[in-house]
């Protein structure tokens, strides 16, 4: 399968049903090491039009995804899912989540290290405080103003205005960010 890279996410496209036995059909090692000499900071497979998946299915894309990982020190994951994907792949993989999950390109774009449109209004949310930390700092470093809602209610009377927010995050989980520390120092707190 040919990736389509853009802003510098290469993002395959695999249509139908993903399963254990043709996972590896709409996915090589191959077809993500061109897609990396293509300048993509991140690859991406997209969900959207994928009409079921089971976690065989998936398992094929997260052990391509790891040793990409080992290799380049990249972010992969997966884009453009409804909540229902969102939560089977939570529910499949629980706490041990290596890879991210954007829910649309739109989104992996602000994450991603050679995007160029900076300076953007974020609204985010997720109910665990590590992401919703994770994901500010990752937009802030980014050149963007994250604001972040603290509860579901909160982030469901904010996203209620229109045109406040130039992009709005939810169902979104940022894996292990490839290449970014886990701590830092900034002024006199460790971050």
């Amino acid at each position: 399968m040919r990736a389509v890279v853009k802003n510098g996410i290469g993002i395959f496209t695999p249509q139908g049903f993903l399963d254990g036995n043709n996972g590896g059909t709409f996915l090589s090692l191959e077809d993500i090491h061109v897609t990396t000499k293509l300048n993509a900071d991140m690859i991406l497979v997209s969900l959207k039009k994928v009409v079921f998946f089971n976690r065989n299915g998936l398992d094929m894309f997260v052990k391509m995804f790891v040793k990409v990982k080992e290799e380049k020190s990249m972010t992969v994951g997966f884009c453009d899912y409804d909540i229902k994907k969102y939560n089977a792949i939570k529910k499949f993989y629980k706490n041990d989540i290596s890879f991210s999950l954007f829910a649309s390109q739109k989104i992996a774009e602000l994450f991603a290290p050679s995007f160029q449109n900076k300076n953007k209004n974020v609204l985010l949310y997720n109910e665990d405080k590590s992401q919703r930390s994770a994901m500010a700092i990752e937009l802030h470093d980014s050149g963007h103003n994250p604001i972040i809602a603290q509860t579901e209610d909160e982030f469901n009377t904010k996203k209620s205005v229109e045109n406040a927010y130039d992009v709005i995050i939810e169902n979104t989980y940022l894996g292990d960010m490839g290449q970014n520390v886990a701590a830092r120092v900034t002024g006199n707190a460790i971050i």
